[in-house]
């Protein structure tokens, strides 16, 4: 299985969210991960607004970027080029997303038409746009 994941994925994964074990799970079937460079901002933002917002602390603040690092390492990256800026705008305009769930949504249908892929969020939002769109999703909310 190959599975595009966006941010909500990682996150469970690094903060150890009720669904973590769900992402887990499917990171392991999955024989290639994939996501865009966003994924990674986006991820470590959370880490440390979570810090700030004191839902951890600094050796969970430190575990986690070591985490995101690890992941990192192992994602397939479909980069942001013009084709992909093209068809993430119009999935903004088509189905009311915001700016980086454009580009989440845009990345996966593209990964999803030429393979046997799954789409794998949390965001109810954009699992409704891959699905709208023909794309298969997995959803891991709790």
């Amino acid at each position: 299985m190959i599975a595009y994941f966006d941010s909500s994925v990682v996150v469970s994964m690094l903060l150890g969210e009720s669904t973590r074990d769900r992402c887990h799970e499917i990171w392991d079937r999955a024989h290639r991960v994939c996501g865009t460079r966003l994924l990674h901002i986006e991820s470590a933002a959370v880490v440390h607004r979570a810090v700030r917002e004191g839902r951890i602390g600094e050796f969970g603040h430190r575990r986690a970027l070591q985490l995101l690092d690890g992941l990192w390492r192992e994602f397939q990256i479909i980069e942001l080029d013009e084709s992909l800026m093209t068809l993430s705008a119009a999935a903004a305009g088509a189905e009311g997303l915001r700016g980086y769930d454009a580009v989440h949504c845009a990345a996966g249908l593209l990964l999803a038409a030429g393979n046997e892929a799954v789409t794998v969020s949390g965001d109810r939002k954009l699992l409704e746009a891959w699905s709208n769109n023909g794309a298969a999703t997995i959803v891991i909310s709790a």
